[in-house]
């Protein structure tokens, strides 16, 4: 008779053996679906250049083409994204677009690209002179009449800089005539 041990050692490699070369089957309940994660933007490779004012005669300005690249686990929703100036204000929506569902392993690329003469959605006028910061919000789920999310906490927003003027105004663009966060629209809240 064996010693315990070594007829143990026997009987799983003999199992072993037998496993070899097959798999192990589970269940597809061992395995729970991804949980939505919010969304990432990736600020480092946005262009233009996050950290630059962008000067902008409308009437001779180009189209300016704004992306960025976006990371979430979409667990089959939706991704929104909206580029909105003087966010939260819903009157300068400038576009808006949805993304199918990927995961968080997806890089995917968000390109907006905008006609400094072109209509904002909502108020069908083009964005006055003057400095607007145009952001890109992205979320699963905006509130229904407005630009917030309807979730803060499953969003993630960039911001660029743009300053609208003639060839005069943009002769004297002084930083200064930009407004800060506490001078922009007050947000409507989810």
């Amino acid at each position: 008779m064996l010693p315990r041990s070594r007829a143990f050692l026997l009987l799983a490699g003999a199992l072993l053996a037998a496993l070899q070369g097959s798999c192990l089957a589970t269940s597809v309940d061992d395995f729970p679906e991804p949980a939505v994660s919010p969304p990432f933007l990736n600020g480092a490779r946005a262009t233009p250049p996050l950290a630059q004012v962008l000067l902008v005669d409308p009437a001779t300005s180009p189209a300016i083409t704004f992306s960025a690249f976006v990371r979430s686990e979409d667990a089959g929703a939706e991704l929104e994204a909206r580029l909105v100036a003087d966010w939260p204000s819903t009157n300068g929506t400038i576009q808006v677009t949805r993304l199918s569902a990927g995961s968080f392993s997806e890089e995917r690329l968000l390109s907006f690209t905008w006609n400094p003469r072109a209509p904002t959605l909502i108020t069908g006028k083009p964005l006055d002179p003057g400095c607007h910061p145009i952001s890109l919000v992205v979320s699963h789920q905006f509130n229904l009449f407005s630009n917030v999310p309807a979730r803060l906490e499953d969003a993630d927003s960039l911001v660029w800089w743009v300053f609208l003027g003639d060839q005069e105004a943009l002769a004297r663009f002084d930083l200064s005539s930009c407004p800060n966060p506490r001078s922009l629209p007050p947000s409507e809240g989810p």
